[in-house]
């Protein structure tokens, strides 16, 4: 997916081959292939989502999984602003929201489980799912040495969130959100707030709830016919594993170990 946003930058890419054009306007642009989810209503365009939404969340905290998936969201997007749609939508996906004055919202799920980079260029600002879909053009001194140095030193290795390798691309952090006024042309950022639960003493009964929601979990993201989990011989991984199995047996589930060198 690519959201071109800026007058002269939507000139440029609106007839680029590889991607088609899901929504135009002279301000912006979205493009993406046909895994892209259009929301409308009343034949005007809301939203467009790229990826999975498995369920949404009411004010009670509890997961209702989405049953008729336009309707649905469609209702949640029409009522909420873009910091209370990601609350309250589960699955890993991008959100495009198309506000009243022509620009729009961009934002990832709360986990910020796909990639959002981003790089501003004449004026504008380029997002895409994929380095390859930006305007990159680095000479070798442009390369960011803080974010080079974090992938080869550091547990995970790759740049911290917000950052690439390249001083002038970026990434949306966990729970930021892009905004886009097309009227000013102008490019803000705003965070949806962490609102921490607070601690409590927990009893065997709690236990018993947090097993429940954690097979909830897995069980909407999971296939009936089969899965395969990648085993990292951890707590994570194992637990899923574990859960996997329960609910769908083992014939459902396959396991794979790798090896890197």
């Amino acid at each position: 997916m690519r959201i071109v946003a800026g007058q002269e930058l939507v000139k440029r890419y609106v007839s680029q081959p590889g991607l088609n054009n899901i929504f135009c306007s002279d301000d912006f642009i979205v493009q993406g292939l046909s895994n892209v989810d259009v929301i409308s209503k009343s034949g005007k365009m809301l939203a467009m989502i790229e990826g999975k939404v498995f369920a949404s969340r009411s004010d009670a905290n509890s997961m209702n999984v989405i049953g008729n998936f336009h309707a649905d969201v469609e209702s949640l997007i029409a009522k909420f602003n873009m910091e209370d749609c990601i609350d309250a939508l589960e699955g890993r996906y991008v959100l495009i929201k198309i506000n009243p004055d022509g620009g729009f919202d961009l934002g990832c799920d709360k986990f910020g489980q796909i990639d959002m980079y981003y790089q501003r260029v004449d004026g504008g600002v380029v997002f895409a799912t994929d380095l390859s879909l930006l305007p990159i053009a680095v000479q070798r001194d442009e390369y960011d040495q803080v974010a080079l140095a974090h992938t080869l030193g550091g547990y995970g290795y790759r740049p911290a969130k917000r950052h690439t390798f390249y001083r002038n691309v970026r990434r949306l952090g966990v729970r930021e959100i892009a905004k886009w006024k097309a009227a000013t042309s102008e490019l803000s950022f705003v965070e949806a707030p962490f609102i921490p639960l607070q601690t409590s003493e927990y009893g065997s009964e709690k236990l018993r709830e947090y097993s429940d929601i954690l097979l909830d979990a897995i069980e909407i993201r999971s296939s009936k016919n089969e899965n395969i989990i990648y085993l990292s011989s951890g707590w994570d991984s194992t637990s899923i594993l574990a859960g996997l199995v329960k609910i769908h047996g083992p014939s459902k589930v396959k396991a794979v170990i790798g090896r890197m060198k």
